[in-house]
């Protein structure tokens, strides 16, 4: 039989999830065609923008009234195929989940299948294996239940993640439309079953569901409207009170379930989940659910779907192009301390860039991550798997991984086994081709033991060159440096970003340390279009930029020594700082913000000290400012630099480390000597006075931005890299 699949989504004002939704089915490794049906119930919001966005890719269907029993039935009238699957809006399944759940059609009577829901979080499961019966409760039971028409109990699935036999589901009437909303899969699966056809389970078939804000439920995921869940309850256990056979205990469950709403309320209330018009709403519902129940009843009969919605609707297959076939595919895991929207150092950066530019391509990128609120979760974030995890304990047992360092710092071996240990659970579901860390923290340190694994290791900027020599550091930082070595000298897979940072490397750990096995990557950076940004300065300024963490390394002195004479030279200028300025510096027994407003007063008004800011106000920063400087005494390359050069800005950096290998000297920006505020007062002085030079400087940086450092081209670079070590 023909094995294409019609994926139904039936939404209603869920435009801000519906996206998120469509963009995951891209990366569906299914080796059969399939298509996309999303019928819109008249959405208000930005629904018909999104649609009109992917429509080139999906069917579009419309439905007049809120009601999901008459939307999916016209998605199964859309559907072309005789496999229907049902996901909801708000839910994003797993790459293999259409290849997976399709298994469980390996009998002929085997009329819909089921898998497992994870909840919001993407780490705990919403439910497992689906046990209804005719009381309308839903159990999770992870055995085996043999179903057979008439049972009190039977399989069944969860609507967002379900897959059906179309010719089946038409056989017994479609979905029921007296079922606006609740129980209508688990109506649907009842019939089905007294029609003599069964119900399979699939265990790695996953679906993550969001459960996003609706008009049923509020943005803290509790239910705000009990009136349908309540009516279609009623209906469904009084139309096989047959089965049931037992009016006592149809009065007994409606009561229980009664008394459970109103104890849900309360406590919802009481835990401030719900405000007290939130509150009253749905204390009102359930009551009103009732009285729309008992007139269900009266009215007495079925709504099964109509000749005329499947005439209507009935359209031809139209195939869902997804980004890359499942064997040009690579899966990727990288490990990186923050990871947005936490992103403060270069690293976090240069990995969320790269994260999404390769998954834009079609490959399945996976983010490792601390959690920063001890909640751990996975989302599927811009094209990428977020996972931010909790700290494990290492397990000793492991004596393969037993090495030296096992006894030095308990914590930190903890962190980095944990890193290790979600790296397992992503290879449990598919393999994983590639995984990368980078130097810094030494996140991968037990992944290098695996040989199943592609281990690939970045050069940044080393300890040794934040933290100096091993007589001025501390024994954790001994230790953090001595893994870093470690990593260096067992990893067969390292990429540089410079030149410069093999060099320094060679310079801590040895000349043979990288021993031909650095390949030069430079860095690059996402293009911004700044048609869009707005001119937000309304002076005749001219304001020099610094962006980064106001530390040591990053001259910060240097620019200090240099304020005085040029501001007493030249009125109109002011120095902007943007970044962490709460760093206390012991040289100075302070933090260089506090030192400077302290020391320098004549000169307060003309800098301005901003701290961290969000990252739409440091792109206007950018586009704002005249000039841009870093007089850094060491960067491994210097993605600050790539990012003023996007918006034409001159740049000046220091001629050590990786900065000559973005910045040209006279034509895109100037390089100074290290430590020299007297170059960076000349090179100042020069941008200051010729603005045609900074106009020059600044087109010519965009033209090298675009020629060498955009994330496109990083990314195809990292891809072929990967391709070459996985073939090695």
């Amino acid at each position: 039989m023909n094995k294409n699949v019609s994926i139904i989504i039936n939404t209603l004002n869920r435009g801000h999830t519906l996206e998120n939704t469509l963009k995951s089915l891209f990366y569906l490794d299914y080796e059969y065609d399939f298509e996309v049906i999303v019928v819109d119930s008249n959405s208000t919001d930005n629904t018909s923008e999104i649609l009109d966005k992917y429509k080139d890719n999906i069917k579009i269907g419309k439905c007049d009234v809120h009601n999901l029993s008459v939307s999916r039935n016209i998605g199964i009238a859309m559907a072309s195929s005789n496999y229907i699957a049902f996901i909801d809006d708000d839910a994003i399944p797993e790459p293999e989940w259409l290849t997976n759940i399709m298994k469980g059609f390996n009998r002929e009577e085997v009329a819909g299948v089921g898998g497992p829901v994870y909840d919001n979080t993407g780490v705990k499961f919403q439910v497992k294996r689906v046990i209804s019966n005719r009381l309308g409760n839903d159990l999770e039971n992870i055995t085996t239940l043999i179903s057979y028409p008439n049972c009190f109990s039977f399989s069944s699935v969860i609507g967002c993640n379900s897959i059906f036999r179309k010719d089946y589901v038409l056989s017994v009437g479609g979905f029921n439309e007296q079922y606006d909303y609740f129980l209508d899969e688990t109506e649907l699966v009842a019939r089905l079953v007294d029609a003599g056809y069964c119900i399979e389970y699939i265990d790695n078939a996953f679906i993550h569901h969001k459960f996003a804000k609706s008009d049923i439920r509020n943005d803290k995921k509790v239910f705000m409207d009990y009136s349908k869940n309540i009516k279609n309850l009623i209906y469904y256990i009084n139309t096989y009170k047959y089965i049931i056979n037992n009016d006592i205990l149809v009065e007994n469950e409606i009561n229980r379930v009664k008394e459970s709403v109103l104890n849900g309320c309360k406590n919802a209330f009481k835990n401030k989940l719900y405000t007290k018009n939130e509150y009253d709403h749905a204390v009102k519902s359930l009551y009103i659910g009732l009285e729309q129940g008992k007139r269900d009843l009266e009215r007495g009969y079925h709504l099964f779907i109509k000749n005329e919605t499947l005439n209507n609707f009935k359209s031809e297959f139209k195939k869902f192009n997804t980004y890359l076939n499942k064997k040009d595919r690579l899966t990727i895991c990288y490990l990186v301390n923050e990871y947005y929207p936490d992103i403060k150092g270069g690293i976090a950066r240069f990995i969320y860039i790269l994260a999404r530019e390769i998954a834009n391509k079609g490959h399945q990128v996976h983010v490792i991550t601390l959690t920063r609120n001890n909640i751990e979760t996975v989302d599927f974030e811009e094209n990428v798997w977020v996972h931010r995890i909790g700290v494990n304990n290492y397990p000793k047992n492991l004596l393969e991984y037993d090495t030296e360092f096992n006894n030095y710092n308990t914590n930190r071996m903890n962190v980095l086994y944990s890193h290790y240990n979600e790296i397992l659970n992503i290879n449990k579901k598919r393999k994983v081709d590639i995984v990368q860390t980078p130097i810094w923290d030494s996140l991968g340190f037990y992944a290098i033991f695996d040989k199943r694994f592609n281990f690939v290791v970045t050069l940044h900027t080393s300890m040794r060159t934040v933290h100096g020599h091993y007589e001025q550091i501390s024994d954790e930082l001994y230790f953090h440096i001595e893994l870093e070595k470690y990593l260096m000298k067992n990893t067969k897979y390292i990429v540089s970003n410079s030149k410069a940072i093999e060099e320094k490397f060679e310079e801590y750990y040895g000349k043979d340390i990288c021993n031909g096995k650095a390949f030069l990557i430079p860095h690059g950076v996402e293009d911004i279009n700044s048609s869009e940004l707005k001119n937000t300065r309304n002076d005749d300024n001219i304001e020099i930029l610094f962006v980064g963490r106001l530390e040591y390394r990053k001259g910060i002195d240097v620019i200090f020594k240099c304020i005085p004479d040029i501001c007493s030279k030249y009125k109109n200028v002011v120095f902007r700082f943007v970044g962490d300025d709460s760093i206390y510096v012991e040289s100075i027994k302070s933090t260089y913000k506090n030192y400077f407003l302290s020391n320098y007063k004549d000169y307060i008004d003309k800098v301005i000290f901003e701290g961290y800011v969000e990252e739409e106000e440091l792109i206007n920063r950018y586009f704002n400012c005249d000039i841009f400087i870093s007089p850094s005494r060491f960067e491994s390359f210097g993605l600050i630099f790539l990012e003023a050069m996007i918006f034409s800005k001159p740049v000046i950096g220091t001629n050590i480390g990786g900065m000559p290998e973005v910045i040209e000297n006279g034509v895109s920006g100037f390089l100074i000597e290290n430590e020299n505020h007297n170059d960076l007062k000349v090179a100042l002085s020069k941008l200051i006075e010729d603005e045609n030079l900074r106009k020059t400087m600044g087109a010519n940086g965009r033209k090298l931005f675009e020629s060498k450092f955009t994330s496109e081209i990083m990314a195809d670079n990292f891809i072929n890299y990967y391709r070459s070590i996985i073939g090695d």
